[in-house]
């Protein structure tokens, strides 16, 4: 149960959902329900109210897009029964009539999808809840473009903790936030951390994307790379600092930008009052994502709060090394000064300090790559799942 699942995704829960029910395939059947919750994501959508059922062998992939769900979360905050109990029962009673097996467990990606959790349980719609909680509100900072309260961030998120047998977490980080927050018992929060689809680097390096084969600079400078959405999360005025001082500095860099999200012309106001805007190429979500990883040298990271690092194990995994504020999570993934490097937040002066150590020594550099790349290989999605399907079995003992 998501309300991520391509072709309806906006980021890491559509990765995460799709790479888990993959890796899950091959062990037992899999109904993937995708209730999309976010406005935008039903923008350019002409078919608001609608459901789709595509058929994957014996598994089956639901899309249900309702514009009643998306009005529910436009209301920022719920808290009477009266508010949302006559929509989630409306679309509860619509997804029985779709999903007519019975299931062991409903594995639950987002806490935007918690009351439809619980509705289903309690018309014995699957025997266990186990749930994923990839941000909890009180990880570092609120997550800053959420389109609802904190308030009702909670409300949803103890329901999901309540209802839930297990509660999957990518980190000791998030496990400690939750156990903070809820009288939850700590046993039931299991460490998985995330994994990396690792492809074949030879079939990356020989199909660079076009930006790498027109831009000269990319032949001749330090090329760096951030894979992210457009939000105060990601700490965007670090970022045009990192780039105005590299400048000064007369460092030869070129920096991509992958991604898009709703603080893109912010991010270009700030960064059009230097003179950093030549360095800059800013490419949309792409699936070519990992030749960017592999065609890159330095993975930068400005995050103020991560619970884990998707795109930095990515990066590692294709030999790009990450320089990082040293934040949440981060420092469970990276090794600092062998696969990666990490100053405190705030400290833009370290993070230049070591781009520009890292670009006059290339052998370092060349060291701190292969190191990044073996230190992923221990990270697999096929593990991730071998450990969920002991989490779903033992709920079920």
């Amino acid at each position: 149960l998501t309300s991520e699942y391509p072709p309806y995704a906006l980021g890491g829960l559509g990765r995460y959902s799709y790479e888990v029910c993959l890796e899950l395939k091959k062990f037992c059947e899999v109904d993937v329900l995708n209730i999309p919750t976010y406005y935008t994501l039903l923008s350019n959508v002409k078919r608001k109210n609608s459901e789709e059922v595509i058929n994957d062998g014996t598994n089956r992939i639901i899309h249900i897009l309702s514009n009643e769900i998306i009005e529910l979360f436009k209301k920022k905050n719920i808290f009477g029964p009266d508010d949302y109990s006559n929509t989630i029962q409306g679309l509860v009673n619509k997804i029985m009539k779709i999903l007519n097996r019975e299931y062991d467990v409903i594995f639950v990606q987002d806490y935007y999808n918690s009351l439809v959790a619980a509705f289903l349980l309690m018309n014995n719609f699957a025997k266990k809840i186990v749930s994923v909680c990839h941000l909890p509100l009180y990880a570092g900072f609120t997550y800053f473009d959420k389109p609802i309260s904190d308030e009702f961030h909670q409300f949803l998120e103890s329901i999901l903790i309540r209802f839930s047998s297990k509660v999957i977490v990518p980190s000791l980080f998030t496990k400690r936030v939750l156990v903070q927050i809820y009288s939850i018992d700590p046993d039931d929060i299991i460490v998985n951390p995330l994994g990396v689809r690792l492809l074949d680097i030879e079939k990356l390096e020989a199909n660079k994307p076009d930006i790498f084969n027109k831009k000269k600079e990319y032949k001749n400078g330090i090329n760096i790379l951030s894979v992210m959405r457009f939000t105060e999360q990601k700490g965007l005025p670090y970022i045009v600092d990192v780039m105005d001082a590299l400048e000064r500095r007369g460092i030869n860099f070129t920096y991509t930008i992958v991604g898009n999200g709703p603080k893109e012309k912010d991010f270009y106001s700030l960064a059009s009052k230097s003179s950093v805007l030549s360095h800059i190429h800013h490419i949309g979500f792409t699936k070519d994502v990992f030749r960017f990883y592999k065609m890159s040298d330095i993975y930068l990271s400005t995050s103020l709060y991560e619970t884990f690092g998707l795109s930095i194990l990515e990066a590692m995994a294709c030999e790009c090394v990450p320089v990082a504020f040293r934040i949440g999570a981060v420092d469970e993934l990276v090794q600092d000064g062998i696969t990666g490097v990490f100053v405190e937040v705030n400290d833009t002066e370290g993070l230049v300090k070591h781009i520009e150590e890292l670009s006059l020594n290339p052998s370092k550099l060349s060291a701190m790559k292969k190191n990044a790349a073996n230190y992923a290989r221990n990270f697999s999605w096929e593990n991730h799942v071998n450990k969920l399907i002991r989490v779903f079995k033992g709920c079920l003992v």
